[in-house]
């Protein structure tokens, strides 16, 4: 995926296509920000093999979160794994997603109080419990 490309609102062929189809507007520019820096690192990684970079948790969130909905756009259905990062990523970051449907922010906001004193395995670890998945 290119950072600019594809057609913005249409199909997320970029990764700003896929910002704009799913982050509120008020966070696609930071979110953009985050992908482009990384991108533009890893994309010219050879010319400078001096430098380094560190991925923040924020930046992994957000690159699991492109992948999952680009793997939607391509067709393929969620896995319970990806149901379960997808769930955390909404009680983590209630204020990303273009989500209107008042009773799924409601279930979020009373999920984010349950569950914030989690850590993200602690979390993992319970939703597979609950659902009954063996981890491999």
């Amino acid at each position: 995926m290119q950072p600019q490309d594809g057609i913005l609102g249409v199909d997320a062929y970029s990764i700003r296509a896929a910002i704009n189809l799913y982050i509120k507007p008020g966070h696609q520019k930071e979110t953009a920000k985050l992908f482009r820096k990384a991108y533009d690192f890893f994309r010219h990684a050879d010319t400078d093999t001096r430098e380094s970079y560190e991925l923040k948790d924020i930046e992994v969130d957000s690159f699991l979160m492109l992948a999952v909905f680009s793997c939607e756009n391509l067709g393929i259905k969620q896995t319970q794994f990806m149901e379960i990062f997808m769930w955390w990523l909404c009680i983590k970051y209630p204020n990303w997603l273009k989500k209107d449907d008042a009773a799924f922010i409601k279930m979020i906001e009373k999920l984010r109080v349950s569950v914030s004193v989690l850590s993200k395995k602690e979390y993992f670890l319970l939703s597979c419990t609950t659902r009954e998945i063996n981890i491999p």
